[in-house]
């Protein structure tokens, strides 16, 4: 900071002001003392800087490696607490990096809050491993001690199902995610309007990934039939699914439908171009830090207690494209063996 003040001309305590966004320095100084950091290449030290407070004021963001979702939800994030003069902190699960791991990063790191992309652990577990810092669930209802925001869930499939049977599909496969975070909300929006819109609605595990969505694509071809249509999850198991189909011979959509769900990059590709019900990610996101600011006692609201947690529910969209179409007509199940 001695160097900058003295390539700037000004005294070390104004180059503490500019680089704090403290008030004390006018808009001439301030552009001053930038150029000559950036001319000699220094950067913030965010460690001293986190020492010199009592409370830190980033933002932790605990997400999945490998989610095309949740990686849309970030950049979102970013716009939404960056935009706003904040800073994002990241720590990722992996394979081998647990929920546990990953959350305890930025607990050491002193945020101020912890938005978590896709909950795993049980809430319980969330508060304790969180020593108190206010945590927010982003894309999974949680229960009273924690703020939620997420998609609406069951809306979506209900979304797919009326798209489907309004194109005359009679028998529709939902390919669910056993404990993944939506997988309840949307098997039971399934069962529900597979009821009352009077179709053969089947249930059937095709997972999260592009493997598991291939996996279920192969065991309903070895079993001999496939239904009209097929809701996928997510996009990425609606893709491996879309793969398999394709390579066996099945047209998609004139022998079979296929609808994803979370609205990601992939399902707008042109080789791809999956119907799918899109979720809001920057709704999502700005719901997630605003109340990732309210907590933290920010312009939004004084800090609240857990007994006073929230749940946003953000409406979705179902986005039509080549993927689906109207049913099979004059084919029988058996005649679409491949």
């Amino acid at each position: 900071m001695r160097d900058v003040a003295q390539r700037a001309g000004v005294s070390t305590a104004l180059v503490s002001i500019v680089f704090r966004d403290a008030p004390g320095a006018s808009d001439e100084t301030r552009a001053k003392v930038r150029e000559a950091a950036e001319a000699i290449g220094y950067v913030v030290d965010e460690r001293a800087r986190l020492l010199r407070r009592s409370r830190s004021e980033d933002i932790g963001v605990l997400f999945q490696t490998g989610q095309p979702f949740h990686q849309q939800l970030i950049e979102d994030l970013y716009a939404e607490i960056e935009g706003a003069g904040g800073a994002v902190i990241l720590s990722g699960t992996s394979p081998h990096r647990d929920e546990r791991t990953a959350l305890s990063s930025l607990v050491a790191y002193r945020c101020g809050a912890i938005i978590v992309l896709g909950a795993d652990l049980p809430e319980e577990e969330l508060l304790r491993g969180a020593g108190g810092i206010p945590l927010i669930s982003l894309a999974r209802p949680t229960g009273p001690g924690i703020d939620w925001v997420a998609s609406d869930d069951e809306r979506s499939t209900t979304l797919a199902l009326e798209h489907l049977v309004g194109h005359g599909h009679e028998r529709v496969l939902f390919a669910t995610a056993a404990g993944a975070a939506g997988a309840s909300q949307r098997e039971e929006g399934f069962r529900e309007a597979a009821e009352r819109l009077g179709v053969r609605g089947e249930v059937a595990v095709g997972g999260t990934t592009e493997v598991s969505g291939a996996e279920l694509a192969e065991r309903l071809l070895d079993r001999g039939s496939l239904p009209d249509a097929v809701v996928a999850f997510n996009d990425r198991a609606a893709l491996g699914l879309l793969d398999v189909l394709v390579r066996r011979g099945v047209r998609v959509p004139q022998d079979l439908s296929v609808v994803g769900n979370d609205g990601s990059e992939i399902a707008a590709r042109t080789y791809v171009d999956l119907t799918t019900v899109a979720q809001d990610t920057r709704r999502l996101a700005a719901e997630a830090a605003r109340l990732a600011r309210r907590r933290m006692g920010g312009a939004d609201g004084a800090t609240a207690g857990p007994e006073g947690a929230d749940g946003v529910l953000v409406p979705v969209e179902l986005v039509v494209r080549s993927s689906s179409g109207p049913a099979p007509t004059g084919l029988s199940p058996s005649s679409r063996r491949r």
